[in-house]
Parts: C-alpha cells; sequence; structure tokens
C-alpha cells in the first residue's frame, strides 16, 4: 500500500488544522493508500512549543518511510509560503527521492494539484 506523508501546517491553528488533516486523511484513505499524518499523533504526547525539535525529528523520520508527500497550502492560490516544518518535510522528501506534489485552493475551494 503506497504511504503518503501529509505535509500540512499545523501550529498556527492546532484545531483548524487537524480538522483539515483529518478530511484530508479521510481522502487519502479513500484512494487506498495510508496516509502519514504525524500532526495528529505527536500532539498526544509532545508539547509543540517546548519539544519542537524532538517533533521535527520524528516528522523527518518519518518522512522517508513513505512513497510520496503531498504539500498541503491552505488558503493559497498559487506556489506560495511553506511553514517552517513545511520547508524542511518537502527538502527532506527532495533530498530522499520521494516524489512530492503541492496542493493549492482554486478561486473556487476546489484544489488544484501540482508535481514539484
Amino acid at each position: 500500500m503506497k504511504r503518503i506523508y501529509i505535509c500540512h501546517p499545523y501550529s498556527a491553528d492546532p484545531v483548524g488544522n487537524t480538522d483539515r488533516i483529518r478530511a484530508i486523511c479521510q481522502r487519502v484513505v479513500d484512494l487506498g493508500c495510508n496516509p502519514i499524518a504525524p500532526q495528529l499523533s505527536l500532539p498526544q504526547f509532545l508539547d509543540e512549543g517546548t519539544q519542537r525539535e524532538a517533533a521535527l525529528a520524528l516528522c523527518l523520520d518519518l518522512v522517508e518511510t513513505c512513497n510520496e508527500l503531498w504539500s498541503i497550502h491552505p488558503g493559497q492560490r498559487s506556489p506560495g509560503t511553506l511553514s517552517a516544518g513545511q520547508a524542511l518535510e518537502v527538502d527532506k522528501a527532495n533530498g530522499c527521492g520521494i516524489p512530492v506534489i503541492y496542493f493549492y485552493e482554486r478561486k473556487d475551494g476546489s484544489w488544484e494539484c501540482v508535481r514539484g
């Protein structure tokens, strides 16, 4: 089964981003793939404010285990800004030869997919 790493901002809006990430994971499952979304599990035992480096290290380790990385850009309508964590995850995927796929919101609310 293909493993898809969900690269999505988290810390700026933990509650809203958690809801969005859950919905994305459901779509990935519906496609027959396995979503890897550490934003949903790591906050259960790590504190983002005091253990950020540990969380990022775990995320980067998980990136290496995936077949693709989906970089999600909520609210952005063209290639734009990555959060600091997203930038590290994308760099890791690129360094490992893992395909990166970017998703941006269109004006009508649908999503555009751009291969990296």
